[in-house]
Formats: C-alpha cells, sequence, structure tokens
C-alpha cells in the first residue's frame, strides 16, 4: 500500500531491481503536451523506470480536471510511446 509521503523499508530496492517500464500519460488534461500534439494529452512522465521522483511527480504536480479529450487519440500516443526505445 502506498501511503504520500511514506517510504517503506526496500521500495527503493524494489524499484531498483525492476526490469519494467512506465510512462505516466494524463487523458482530459488542461495541458496539451506530447509528441503527436493530441489535444487535451498530457505525456507527463516519459517512459523508464518507476522511481521515487516519478511518484512524488504524481502526487504534487497532477490534479484533477473536468476536460474532455479523446480516449483514442491517448492510446494511439501510448502505443507511440511503447513503440520508441529506451535506455
Amino acid at each position: 500500500m502506498y501511503i504520500p509521503g511514506k517510504r517503506a523499508a526496500g521500495d527503493s530496492q524494489v524499484f531498483s531491481c525492476s526490469k519494467d517500464e512506465v510512462a505516466i500519460i494524463l487523458l482530459g488534461s488542461e495541458k496539451t503536451d506530447n509528441i503527436l500534439n493530441y489535444k487535451n494529452i498530457w505525456l507527463a512522465y516519459p517512459l523508464g523506470a518507476p522511481n521515487w521522483n516519478m511518484i512524488e511527480h504524481i502526487e504534487k504536480r497532477i490534479k484533477p480536471s473536468r476536460v474532455d479529450a479523446d480516449w483514442f487519440d491517448a492510446l494511439i500516443l501510448a502505443l507511440d510511446v511503447l513503440k520508441e526505445p529506451t535506455v
């Protein structure tokens, strides 16, 4: 279970051992920031290994909104993000 502002012992080890990669794509964002320039879709965090910076980014910078956006555009963006090579 994740508790904001609290890190459990061994959490950083879980992150450092993982080969999984994640990205944060926000649909219905007031901000538009993505390589395909789809409106109201924000690639808030690029594809990479999960880390504490990503979690802090979610806590501090992502706020709910009531903006409409096309979920299919977000899906296309997600596929585009996945096809790009990562380090």
